[in-house]
């Protein structure tokens, strides 16, 4: 947790998906889950992103940006 994290080339590459090419988000434990929390546009979101969507596609949707140790 507390790794920083964006969607990767690969995923905002794909049609329609490029809006959030300037997301940053921080792995978080919320709800007893992990989770990501997003800056947008000098907001904040937490968004819960399960095995099923990331199994069901073919590359790597986000990449770390900064591993807190």
């Amino acid at each position: 947790m507390g790794d920083l994290v964006r969607f990767s080339r690969e995923h905002i590459s794909r049609p329609g998906l490029d809006y959030c090419k300037d997301w940053i988000g921080i792995i978080i434990e919320y709800n007893s889950t992990m989770q990501i929390m997003w800056t947008i546009l000098g907001d904040s979101h937490i968004m819960k992103y399960d095995e099923d969507w990331s199994n069901s596609l073919n590359y790597e949707p986000l990449e770390v940006v900064y591993e807190n140790r």
